[in-house]
């Protein structure tokens, strides 16, 4: 046990976080992204990246790989979908099931 008072036992920790968004170029991600602007802390270094399907095809798994090698996110924001306007069914592109 210690019985030394003057030890101060407070130990800050700070983490850089490192979040990537996915579908970082569509309306729900340009919406984080203004949000993020705005509400980032002068004294704070998180860093924000947004990605869109030009930065990698995360179908392909050696493409995902490597994004996430070259990120390194700490958090993962995903809204990533494949869109075709108003009269492409969204589940057709984006969920892998059979409706009978």
């Amino acid at each position: 046990m210690n019985t030394n008072k003057n030890i101060n036992m407070n130990v800050y920790i700070f983490i850089v976080m490192r979040i990537l968004v996915t579908g970082g170029t569509g309306l729900v991600g340009k919406a984080i992204q203004e949000i993020a602007i705005v509400n980032q802390k002068p004294n704070v270094d998180d860093v924000w990246t947004f990605v869109s399907s030009k930065d990698a095809d995360l179908c392909d798994f050696e493409s995902t790989k490597a994004l996430f090698e070259r990120i390194r996110p700490t958090h993962v924001i995903h809204l990533a979908a494949m869109v075709g306007g108003l009269f492409t069914p969204f589940y057709i592109s984006n969920a892998d099931f059979k409706i009978m």
